[in-house]
């Protein structure tokens, strides 16, 4: 999320074989403007809650703690938008290690989370800026922010890439059956 931006594209319209046309092309500039918003995501046709969490890293009781859920089983519509973490103010001092550190979570969650810094492939973050998280208490700093001995677990980043390997393999499985359905194209 994150990602602003401004697009323009030409639309042309030709006169064709029309007798009645005076003029040739004509062309006309047309720009939208675009802003995805942080920390939300639009639910596609038929997802679950476990498979929103698994492209994000995390699991579906986040998800189900972060929108107004009465139910893990509740049907999930199509463009539905669900909240996916928390909006972080950039304090001073602080990194993309130091935050990651904080929340339990790794520097590329992060980016990915974060189009300017994901797709930019930068760790520059500015003070006051708003950062979408997703924290994770078991890995967590254990003690206040301030104490300067945080304990920390270190199999965070392979917990990631685990996490991030089971979306793939349930993409392309989602995808393997939509293929042999016959709903899509071989994968």
């Amino acid at each position: 999320g994150g990602y602003k931006g401004r697009h323009c594209f030409y639309a042309t319209d030709s006169c064709g074989q029309d007798g009645m046309c005076s003029s040739g092309n004509e062309s006309v500039e047309i720009c939208l403007d675009f802003q995805v918003a942080r920390c939300k995501y639009a639910v596609n046709m038929e997802q679950t809650i476990a498979e929103i969490a698994a492209i994000f890293g995390t699991d579906w009781i986040q998800i189900f703690n972060l929108n107004a859920m009465t139910s893990p089983d509740l049907i999930l519509f199509r463009h539905q938008v669900l909240n996916i973490g928390h909006l972080y103010s950039v304090s001073a001092g602080d990194s993309l290690d130091s935050i990651a550190r904080r929340f339990g979570t790794s520097p590329r969650s992060i980016m990915f989370l974060n189009y300017e810094l994901g797709e930019l492939n930068t760790t520059n973050i500015t003070l006051g800026a708003e950062i979408c998280i997703i924290a994770n208490s078991c890995f967590g700093e254990i003690q206040s922010f301030w104490d300067q001995n945080p304990k920390l677990d270190q199999s965070l980043d392979r917990w990631y890439t685990d996490v991030m390997a089971a979306y793939n393999e349930l993409r392309r499985a989602k995808a393997a059956a939509l293929a042999a359905s016959g709903a899509l194209p071989p994968v």
